[in-house]
């Protein structure tokens, strides 16, 4: 299709331009009809972006392809916003859109440019930070600076901006945490066991004090005589 032929020669140029160096859900289709307007929309978005990418004004290109990724997650749209994302500097973004590009990529695409996408994402990690977080258990809801990335096991590394992280790990009752410091191209091994927390014993209930009443006698003795 055009729009894929478009993306191809996006990934080419840019690829050689370049220097050595998340969650959208897809769109569900009700109809026949939807899935034309969508498909409509989203070519009119990338032949926008395409323009304006051609045009240096990178930001408006990345926000129309946003736009038409919202509309149908494809490869073309990957791989076009990726390079959006590397002249804009958003190296964890355009590391992301690379790999789904690598996923999804099309069995007709060729050798050349299939290395020019696996190149850009090689360049594109080494600016950023990549996690391969495991723990000790299925299920566990994972973290990273409070954004969830998914639950274990973790399939795909995680990819962070250089600095520190706080990943956090939990399920049900039982959480653990892990600080990191990572730099540009770092690639490190996070693995974290969560320890069940059994929960404080339920304290055993206060008898209450018996009712002291009076006795009979007490009570006959207090009455005034008649």
């Amino acid at each position: 299709p055009k729009m894929r032929r478009i993306a191809i020669r996006l990934i080419s140029v840019v690829a050689l331009a370049m220097p050595s160096q998340p969650v959208f859900a897809a769109v569900t289709d009700t109809s026949a009809q939807t899935s034309d307007d969508a498909n409509t929309r989203a070519h009119t978005l990338f032949r926008q972006a395409y323009a304006a990418y051609n045009a240096h004004s990178y930001e408006e290109s990345r926000q129309l392809l946003l736009q038409a990724w919202a509309l149908r997650q494809t490869y073309d749209v990957a791989s076009a916003l990726a390079q959006s994302e590397m002249k804009l500097k958003l190296y964890r973004e355009a590391v992301m859109h690379l790999q789904y590009c690598l996923e999804t990529v099309a069995p007709s695409t060729s050798q050349q440019t299939l290395e020019a996408i696996k190149q850009a994402q090689t360049d594109a990690k080494s600016h950023v930070g990549t996690l391969h977080i495991t723990t000790n258990r299925e299920g566990v809801s994972i973290t990273v600076d409070g954004q969830p990335v998914g639950m274990s096991p973790l399939t795909t590394p995680v990819y962070v901006d250089p600095g520190q992280h706080e990943i956090e790990f939990k399920q049900g009752v039982d959480s653990a945490n892990s600080s990191i410091d990572i730099e540009s191209g770092g690639d490190l091994n996070v693995d974290v066991p969560l320890e069940h927390v059994a929960p404080p014993p339920v304290p055993a209930p206060v008898a209450a004090p018996p009712t002291l009443t009076p006795s009979a006698s007490k009570v006959d003795s207090a009455r005034p005589s008649p």
